[in-house]
């Protein structure tokens, strides 16, 4: 019945202001999943934090997940997530929010290169944030960063430690190396 939906959807929520929002879903944090995804989810839907359900009633919630769709309740899924940023454009607005296991977490677990290099979820060599969708943008070699005033309009994305990002960076991200520096110095980079 409607009422008891409404009324179980408020216990569920607590806000006073939204209980009659018995369209909007209701998200808990996915079980066992990396914090990244609840605060990325966070960001993307800041306006609407009131159905951000906390992990605890996730784990005490007595319904049966079978339910859970008639209630509208969902885990946050990584996948949807990566689905919604590829689909819809929506940026990212405060990196900085991200602590480095975070970010690599959620650059990771991205397969699609366009969005990768969109997300501004990379550390340059000097520890800002940064997108690396721009011609100049290059993965700074291991043996550190040159202190060569021809690279100075580059921005040089460090290496990680994570395997799967290192691995992203060397397909996805164009080298410092010789032919990137002269490239540079005449301006053609690409």
């Amino acid at each position: 019945d409607s009422v008891a939906r409404r009324g179980l959807r408020y216990l569920l929520h607590g806000s006073v202001q939204h209980r009659q929002y018995d369209d909007a879903s209701l998200w808990f944090p996915g079980h066992d999943q990396h914090p990244a995804w609840t605060k990325l989810w966070s960001q993307i839907h800041g306006a609407d934090s009131w159905c951000l359900l906390p992990v605890d009633l996730a784990e005490a919630f007595a319904i049966p997940r079978t339910r859970w769709t008639a209630l509208g309740v969902h885990y946050i899924d990584a996948r949807d997530l990566i689905n919604e940023l590829r689909l819809t454009g929506t940026i990212i607005p405060v990196p900085t929010a991200f602590d480095l296991a975070e970010r690599e977490e959620i650059l990771s677990k991205i397969e699609d290169q366009d969005l990768w290099q969109r997300l501004p979820l990379h550390t340059t060599v000097t520890g800002d944030l940064v997108s690396a969708h721009d011609e100049r943008v290059y993965l700074a070699p291991k043996s550190g960063t040159p202190n060569d005033p021809l690279i100075q309009t580059a921005t040089l994305i460090a290496s990680s430690d994570h395997s799967t990002v290192a691995a992203q960076q060397n397909k996805w991200l164009k080298p410092l190396d010789d032919r990137a520096r002269v490239q540079l110095a005449l301006g053609t980079a690409a």
